[in-house]
């Protein structure tokens, strides 16, 4: 049995449990904006505060300081298939334009991850930046296939792609000025 690395100094270290709550409550939020965002066919307003929640919750992600990227991972993953499972055991799932495939999981997976990379390169003493890259990379092609990953049989005034895209974005600068005004 290896000898564990002591804590920083003035800081506890995080456990299993409050990554994977991190992980897990970021996917519901990501999840949730999604869904009202489909329900509403692209409402803006339902976009905004979808925003303004995924930001919020990733903000007090890194306070709570989730380090344990494997065990994030598995929160936000079993969080996407909880959502998704509630939408297809339920009638949300019937109505006529939403269309529930493999594909829709793509839309989750940027929306929980991409933002989870951002708090987990940030959080980095130096800030991890290829991890930065790779994300931006990642959200580019996303953004750039977006008609792959659009399933639903409606026209929406602002699409699911667009939210997910801006709430990468908003979110990424929303932890950026975090970390520059309140450092971790």
């Amino acid at each position: 049995m290896s000898p564990s690395r002591p804590p920083r100094a003035g800081t506890t270290p995080p456990s299993h449990l409050s990554s994977f709550t991190s992980g897990f409550a970021v996917a519901m939020i990501a999840c949730g904006g999604i869904l009202a965002q489909r329900l509403t066919r692209g409402d803006v307003r339902v976009a905004l505060v979808a925003q303004l929640l995924l930001t919020a919750t990733l903000l007090v992600v890194m306070r709570r300081g989730a380090s344990r990227a494997a065990t994030v991972v598995v929160g936000g993953a079993l969080g996407i298939m909880l959502a998704h499972s509630i939408v297809l055991s339920s009638s949300i799932g019937a109505l006529p334009w939403l269309c529930e495939r493999p594909a829709q999981l793509m839309n989750d997976a940027v929306a929980v991850f991409a933002p989870l990379a951002i708090v987990w390169a940030s959080s980095r003493r130096p800030p991890n930046t290829l991890v930065v890259a790779a994300t931006l990379v990642l959200v580019t092609a996303y953004r750039a296939t977006a008609s792959v990953w659009h399933l639903d049989g409606a026209v929406f005034s602002y699409s699911v792609q667009d939210l997910v895209t801006t709430e990468f974005a908003g979110s990424a600068i929303g932890v950026t000025a975090f970390r520059l005004l309140a450092p971790v």
